[in-house]
């Protein structure tokens, strides 16, 4: 975790060089899913500056993650080298956080929030990396996955499991000569 007072940081700004423990991020994948875990720590560097508005921070995060695979349900590791920024914006009261309505407004949806004259660097990076993992991740781009009979991983054992064909009202199509 890396948490820095708003008064620490120059009008412009100053470069950081940090890591995310693999404890930490254990710790925080017990509060919400994470959807890997950290072979490891997570390099962070960057520059962290005011802005007129808030605090932005650009950086780039490095390490090594484990995945499972979407297709075989396999583990893997994934080298991990990403480009992140954060922003915080500043806000006077807590009128201005919030719409006539009460609700957010859609620029605070990607923003993180100051507490206390603190800007809570880990976290906002934990949630860019996040957002920068694939939906489906596969193990290798050739990965043939898991036979849907048998359930044996078609990347270990060659499966000789005969697959039905299933009868719908379509197949009848297939002899039809256009």
């Amino acid at each position: 975790m890396k948490q820095i007072k708003l008064d620490s940081i120059p009008p412009s700004g100053f470069g950081l060089d940090f890591l995310l423990e693999p404890a930490w991020i254990k710790e925080m994948a017990q509060e919400r899913p994470l959807g890997f875990i950290p072979s490891g720590p997570l390099e962070i560097e960057g520059e962290l500056r005011r802005t007129g508005e808030g605090i932005l921070f650009r950086g780039t995060v490095r390490g090594k993650i484990r995945l499972n695979c979407g297709r075989c349900l396999e583990s893997f590791l994934k080298p991990l080298e990403e480009p992140v920024s954060a922003e915080w914006r500043l806000v006077s009261s807590p009128s201005k956080a919030a719409d006539q309505d009460g609700g957010l407004q859609i620029e605070d949806l990607d923003t993180g929030q100051i507490q206390e004259g603190v800007v809570d660097l880990g976290v906002r990076v934990l949630e860019e990396v996040i957002l920068t993992l694939p939906i489906q991740p596969l193990c290798r781009e050739g990965c043939l996955g898991l036979c849907p009979m048998c359930g044996e991983n078609k990347n270990l054992n060659p499966c000789h499991c005969q697959t039905k064909e299933r009868s719908s009202p379509f197949s009848v199509l297939k002899n039809l000569k256009v």
